[in-house]
């Protein structure tokens, strides 16, 4: 059953949408008058189709966009940030996120400033999240000392923050959520991460696993594998996954919150409703389980003294 919130938002995407449809239908009526002024005033008939060339760019293509922002926001509103009990969200909002979000992750190169869209902020019982749509720029060479070119990596960023330090510091990266090229030379030049053997039978030759070198405990706990493993196998993206400390950061490459909007069909309720992320529920349990895991031995026994 609709709720009286639902039912309201449903409605000023009705009336946005009917706005936005009159406005198309007064340039076809422009374009029908210019073709009839043909047959009896040439001059009236180039003046009706510049009339309506200004009218679609300066009305019509405002009105759609006002349309799919508001589709967009109307959606999100009712389903991601319903979710984390998020207050705001827009277009241009960064959810708290920023570049440094993403360098501190270490687990992808990040050369410049990266564009943030719809993004909020909020929580899922204990855990703290910032979730938003994100581009990426990335440096990389097409030969080996060549003219650097950029490279854009889009998907979703969603950045958690546990209740405490875990003591762990890895990072597990889907081998298509950053190119190879430009995630070798990236993590060629850390001097503190390396690549080693995942050990999962199941993630072999999908993921990679780093961490630092000769802290053979530094990798993702069983259920961490499997809470990892359930995320990978649902989403038709990407994953990278980097856990440091209390934060834990995902990035889904190819996964977006703000979804295509048809402007051909009446906007309905199954379209409002339709979530666009679902892939949150299963970040959920894998926080859950990053901050489930054993402690490691020397913050085990911190953890005893206090």
């Amino acid at each position: 059953m609709k709720t009286e919130k639902t039912s309201a938002t449903l409605e000023t995407v009705l009336s946005q949408y009917r706005v936005f449809r009159m406005s198309v239908w007064a340039v076809l009526a422009l374009l029908i008058a210019a073709l009839v002024c043909l047959f009896i005033n040439r001059y009236a008939a180039f003046a009706l189709l510049g009339l309506a060339l200004v009218f679609h760019i300066f009305y019509v293509r405002r009105q759609q966009k006002a349309y799919t922002e508001l589709v967009n926001r109307s959606n999100i509103e009712l389903t991601v940030m319903k979710k984390i009990g998020a207050e705001d969200v827009s277009g241009k909002s960064t959810g708290g996120l920023n570049a440094s979000t993403i360098k501190r992750a270490g687990m992808m190169p990040c050369d410049g400033s990266p564009s943030f869209f719809w993004g909020m902020e909020g929580d899922m019982g204990p855990f703290h999240l910032q979730i938003s749509d994100v581009s990426i720029p990335q440096q990389f060479e097409l030969k080996k000392g060549g003219k650097n070119r950029i490279h854009f990596n889009t998907g979703v960023w969603t950045h958690v923050v546990l209740p405490s330090d875990t003591g762990y510091r890895y990072a597990v990266l889907d081998e298509t959520a950053v190119p190879t090229p430009i995630r070798m030379a990236y993590f060629d030049k850390d001097p503190v991460m390396f690549q080693a053997a995942l050990n999962e039978s199941s993630l072999k030759g999908k993921a990679v696993l780093y961490r630092p070198l000769n802290e053979e405990d530094q990798r993702p706990a069983p259920a961490v594998i499997r809470a990892l493993r359930d995320l990978i196998s649902y989403t038709p993206g990407f994953v990278a996954l980097s856990l440091h400390g209390r934060e834990l950061d995902l990035f889904i490459r190819g996964r977006f919150l703000a979804m295509p909007v048809t402007v051909s069909k009446k906007p309905a309720m199954a379209s409002l409703e339709f979530d666009p992320f679902p892939e949150l529920d299963y970040i959920k349990k894998l926080a859950a389980a990053c901050n489930g895991a054993p402690l490691l031995p020397g913050r085990q026994d911190a953890a005893d003294n206090q």
